[in-house]
């Protein structure tokens, strides 16, 4: 291979690679690490200061070897020479300021400490801001269990021998079996647990295994003979997860090793459920037995779940991470995901982040698309519990904070990556592609396509009524039927309540009596003497009569209105008893009709008095009905007038029943009555449900989710 040197030089400008490099930091260790996919050598250059790891290629390490050679461009001249690589100053300046970025070289001279002064002025500066990027994820190191690991590894190490795997194995086969032998025993005792009891003890047992969860990890790496730093909690989205720090298995060779220790809690979890299953089915019923059971069950299936997702950070990634061989995979995929996507859209031509395959190119770019996919669903899923877990103002300003430094900030980088590279963008097909495809998303948003307002209805006449029982009766005679027209006032019904009746009697009985005490008192001393008794009884007693006598009155049923009877109480003949508040009749006037629409609060604006709109009823083999806005309210509903558009009965309506058996929508609805203009056909006897389709102002869509969002945040946040 051709050996190039490139230290481009200007007139009047100082040569690139004049200046001396800087010198390594003398704490610094190099460790051997497995090679790269395509067989090259690759080391870790572990900080012990921050404790952390980079990972280097083979002419990286020739690098570090010659920073004592004067100036950038001898170390790249002598790199070359020695890797037969095209190393150019660039290369190197690049791989110092790497070196310089990471705090890896020594701070001499007044520039160096001034710059690590300012770097440590800018980190106090942005504590505010790390807090708002890491409230949701805190990490809390307990204790450093080094020391403990390496007294008590001999106490734990049978755990780690090939018989014990299988003897493992062999038990949780037979615990399955017995299992299933007691298939419905298991089942009831599952369902057991389903209480605050058995959710306390699933709680304790998920904390212990957790614990062992962690050991099992630390225990495995210091068995590798890795450093075990600290063993923690990290509070996430206000959950607490137990975290074990086994970065030192970086140092590591063998895949294998890493592979291990990485799936050693989840095994650990497996196998205690394994035995836990075996001693279930083995044990007689009682305490030990439920202990058992719950150890069985506790917490392997979402261990399975969580810790198996390699798009979360936890033990799956870090699997899939060393089986792929791709150190920092999710930072490494998502850049080459970005060059991707500029290249997609723009053709800038730049060169990838690294050289991969093709194989593992297209592997890393569907592992950070479906981690970006993840990421946003999760983003949504987060911001629901902040919303149900603060009070809504406080809940709306993080749920904003949260959405605008995880969607909002990522499109603002890539708006300045763009107006950065502006000058770079050439007309290409790619470009041309871009911006047609902007175009086609922009008449999507913003062209007011949608016209036609949906919405559930009601069809009803504009006069009904139904007549009810004032109290509990018997029917006295019936004067009409089904089907009959009827005027307003007209007699329906007689009812008849006999202990009213003698009641009534009694007391004209009463006054009868009174009367003759108050005509006869002047010839009687004693009457004479109770004379006021006498007029305020007689008084109080013909008030009880025209009280009573009005409630028999009531019981005359009459039509409250001009119609026809569409229904009659079955088994409405004289002498049948009927209870208080029953319904007797129900009419309506067939000869005016109106419908009543339930508009959401995002449409509302749209509509008009005097625009157009068909009535669909649900009833298939009825034609549309032409309607006219005849008004619109502007208050929301409180409660549903009509139970047929609710949800419950088939409606289109999401309700939520309350105490008082009130049917309340969900979300903010406006009626909007409408006048029937023509009627195709003749129209049933009782009210119709259906929806309203309206032509209203047309809108894009981008203005009626803004709309909405703007009705949910008024809405929520009480302004």
């Amino acid at each position: 291979m051709a050996i190039a040197v490139t230290s481009p030089k200007g007139p009047g400008r100082q040569q690139p690679g004049a200046a001396p490099p800087p010198v390594l930091r003398e704490d610094l260790r190099l460790f051997p690490a497995e090679a790269e996919m395509d067989g090259s050598a690759a080391w870790v250059l572990h900080d012990p200061l921050c404790d952390r790891f980079f990972r280097l290629s083979w002419v990286e390490v020739e690098l570090l070897s010659l920073m004592d050679r004067g100036t950038t461009t001898a170390i790249a001249r002598e790199a070359a020479a020695r890797t037969g690589q095209v190393v150019s100053v660039q290369d190197v300046e690049a791989f110092l300021r790497f070196l310089d970025h990471h705090n890896l070289v020594q701070a001499v001279g007044d520039a160096a400490r001034k710059k690590l002064g300012e770097r440590a002025a800018l980190l106090e500066k942005g504590r505010f801001k790390r807090f708002t990027r890491q409230y949701l994820f805190i990490r809390l190191p307990l204790f450093r269990p080094d020391r403990f690991l390496e007294r008590t590894l001999s106490l734990v190490s049978w755990a780690f021998h090939p018989f014990t795997r299988r003897l493992v194995l062999l038990g949780g086969l037979l615990g399955v079996f017995l299992a299933i032998r007691q298939a419905d025993r298991f089942i009831a005792t599952a369902l057991d647990f389903l209480s605050l009891e058995g959710l306390l003890w699933y709680a304790i047992a998920i904390i212990i295994v957790k614990i062992m969860h962690e050991l099992a990890h630390a225990y495995s790496a210091k068995r590798a003979g890795c450093h075990v730093s600290s063993i923690g909690v990290a509070i996430l989205v206000f959950w607490p997860v137990m975290f074990t720090d086994v970065t030192h298995a970086w140092k590591l060779q063998a895949r294998g090793e890493r592979l291990k220790i990485g799936a050693a809690g989840m095994i650990f979890e497996l196998a205690l459920a394994c035995l836990a299953l075996l001693a279930w089915g083995l044990l007689p019923d009682g305490t030990m037995r439920d202990a058992v059971f719950v150890l069985a069950t506790a917490s392997w299936i979402t261990t399975l779940v969580v810790n198996l997702n390699p798009l979360l950070r936890f033990d799956g990634y870090y699997l899939l991470s060393d089986y792929w061989r791709i150190p920092n995979l999710q930072e490494r995929s998502l850049a080459l995901a970005k060059w991707k996507t500029g290249e997609f859209l723009f053709g800038l031509g730049d060169p990838p982040p690294e050289a991969l395959s093709d194989y593992a190119r297209r592997r890393m770019l569907v592992y950070a698309y479906a981690c970006v996919l993840y990421r946003l669903m999760l983003i949504a899923l987060i911001a629901g519990v902040i919303y149900a877990l603060f009070f809504k103002v406080m809940a709306l300003m993080l749920m904003a904070l949260l959405l605008a430094q995880s969607w909002g900030e990522p499109l603002l980088k890539g708006l300045a990556f763009t107006y950065k590279r502006r000058s770079d963008i050439q007309l290409n097909k790619n470009l041309v592609r871009t911006l047609f495809l902007l175009l086609l998303g922009g008449v999507v948003l913003f062209y007011p396509w949608h016209r036609t307002i949906t919405a559930p209805a009601v069809l009803q006449p504009i006069s009904h009524a139904t007549v009810y029982t004032p109290v509990d009766c018997r029917v006295a005679e019936v004067f009409v039927e089904p089907g009959i027209n009827v005027k307003a006032g007209q007699k329906l019904a007689r009812l008849e309540t006999p202990d009213m009746a003698y009641e009534v009697a009694d007391l004209q009985r009463r006054i009868d009596s009174l009367r003759w005490q108050v005509s006869v008192r002047a010839f009687d001393a004693t009457l004479l003497d109770r004379a006021l008794v006498l007029d305020s009884e007689l008084i109080t007693t013909l008030e009880r009569l025209r009280a009573r006598q009005a409630e028999i009155a009531r019981n005359l049923i009459r039509s409250p209105i001009e119609g026809r009877i569409t229904w009659m109480k079955p088994g409405m003949m004289e002498g049948a008893w009927i209870g208080a508040d029953e319904s007797l009749f129900m009419m309506f006037d067939d000869s005016r009709w109106r419908v009543m629409a339930y508009v959401s609060e995002t449409d509302l604006s749209r509509l008009e008095p005097g625009m157009r709109a068909l009535f669909f009823p649900n009833r298939g083999g009825r034609p549309p009905v032409k309607t006219s806005i005849d008004q619109i309210e502007t208050v929301a509903l409180r409660e549903l007038d009509s139970m047929l558009p609710a949800a419950p009965l088939g409606g289109a309506i999401p309700v939520r029943r309350t105490d008082d058996d009130r049917l309340v929508p969900i979300q903010s609805l406006y009626r909007v009555s409408f006048t029937v203009e023509s009627i195709a056909s003749p129209l049933p006897d009782r009210i119709l449900a259906g929806k309203a389709s309206i032509k209203g102002r047309p809108r894009g869509l981008a203005q009626r989710l803004s709309r909405h969002i703007l009705g949910v945040l008024r809405r929520e946040g009480g302004f």
